[in-house]
C-alpha cells in the first residue's frame, strides 16, 4: 500500500456519498411533482423531521433537501430535529401525523434497520 491508497479511499467515498445526495434530492424533487398535480397542494408549511439532533451530517443534508424543497414548492421548509432512540422517535411521530403530505421524514439506515433489530419498535404502533 502506498500514500496515495488512501486518498484514493477518500475520493471514492465522497464519490459515493455525493450519489447518495444526488439520489435523495431527485427522489424529493421527483415527489414535488407528484405533489404537483393536486391543485392546493403545498398551502401551508411542510414540516421535514430529521432523526439527529442539529448539527450533523444529516441534519445538514436535511437543511440542504429542505431549502430545495421549498423552492421548487413555494412554500417554507420547517427543519424540525427530534434526536433520540436510534431515530425510532421521530419515525414514530412521523408515522402518527395525518397523512396529508404535510410532515415528511428524512431518516437514515438505522431508523429503517430498528425494526427488525427491536420487535417492540414504537414506529409500527
Amino acid at each position: 500500500m502506498n500514500r496515495f491508497d488512501g486518498e484514493m479511499g477518500s475520493v471514492r467515498g465522497m464519490r459515493s456519498l455525493s450519489s447518495l445526495l444526488l439520489l435523495a434530492a431527485t427522489l424529493v424533487f421527483a415527489q414535488a411533482d407528484i405533489a404537483r398535480g393536486q391543485n392546493d397542494y403545498p398551502n401551508r408549511p411542510i414540516q421535514l423531521v430529521v432523526t439527529v439532533p442539529p448539527g450533523g451530517a444529516a441534519d445538514f443534508v436535511g437543511r440542504l433537501i429542505g431549502a430545495k424543497l421549498a423552492d421548487a414548492l413555494g412554500q417554507p421548509v420547517v427543519i424540525s430535529n427530534r434526536g433520540g432512540a436510534g431515530g425510532t422517535t421521530a419515525a414514530a411521530a412521523v408515522a402518527k401525523s395525518d397523512p396529508d403530505g404535510y410532515t415528511l421524514l428524512l431518516n437514515t439506515i438505522a431508523t429503517a434497520s430498528a425494526r427488525t433489530s427491536t420487535p417492540t419498535c414504537p414506529t409500527t404502533r
